[in-house]
């Protein structure tokens, strides 16, 4: 049997403070190479906690997660996590912010990716640009190839196309998909259920705090997936209920 990308065993995650929170119970999940992993459930309920696991920014208070067998004790570049706030440095370009990633490459390499990043997300027109000048799509898409720049194995993106405008969406989450068909392996942190059904090839649902795995759905329908069609739209109102509590998860 192939060994998962990341795993994530027993995953408990209480927060201790004035109130003590617990975030996360018993999560235990697997991504494997070449999938796109979607993460829905209520909000407040623990998915951006879950990612940031994933990430090696938080620990969970009990459990392990490993990635590439190994397990995750902090950040690492080959697992790129895209906030939801862009984070830019606002005293860096867009050429500035890009490089953070990719500093010790050697000058012509690093110059050439980016390049080729900035490319490849339109923003060749900004790559001097500083990030008061750009706006909300273009900031989204500054983090999004600063993410990319360390060639991840793994793209871990929380509400990446939330608060933009429709046009900037559809652009941004093409892009997504085109990363995901390209070989990169991903998880999407989401409330937009139309967003996981466009994009993932499984979806999972957590119940309300403390967070657990409720449903674990793969989503086989063709690319490119289109809203209207009938198996997409039953596919959507079923996914809906397990979300809101209504249906009963398989």
């Amino acid at each position: 049997m192939r060994e998962a990308l990341l795993q994530a065993v027993n995953i408990t995650k209480i927060f201790e403070g004035k109130t003590r929170v617990e975030a996360l119970r018993s999560i235990d999940l697997a991504i494997n190479q070449g999938e796109y992993v979607a993460i829905l459930g209520p909000s407040g309920c623990g998915k951006t906690t879950l990612l940031r696991i994933f990430a090696g920014l938080t620990k969970p208070t009990t459990g392990k997660c490993t990635f590439l067998g190994e397990e995750i004790n902090k950040p690492n570049r080959q697992r790129a996590l895209v906030f939801q706030d862009p984070r830019l440095f606002p005293w860096l370009t867009v050429r500035g912010n890009i490089e953070l990633a990719i500093k010790k490459q050697a000058f012509i390499e690093a110059n050439e990716r980016i390049v080729e990043l900035c490319k490849k997300m339109q923003l060749s027109e900004f790559m001097y640009s500083y990030p008061h000048e750009l706006s909300g799509g273009m900031a989204k898409r500054v983090a999004l190839a600063r993410a990319l720049a360390g060639d991840p194995k793994l793209l871990l993106l929380d509400e990446p196309l939330a608060h933009l405008d429709k046009n900037i969406q559809l652009s941004l989450l093409n892009e997504l998909h085109r990363l995901w068909k390209d070989g990169l392996t991903s998880v999407l942190v989401t409330h937009d259920v139309d967003e996981a059904l466009m994009l993932a090839t499984r979806i999972i649902i957590l119940s309300a705090r403390p967070a657990q795995i409720i449903a674990n759905q793969q989503i086989s329908l063709p690319f490119p997936r289109d809203p209207l069609d009938g198996e997409f739209v039953q596919l959507k109102e079923k996914i809906m209920k397990i979300n809101s509590g209504v249906g009963e998860p398989e």
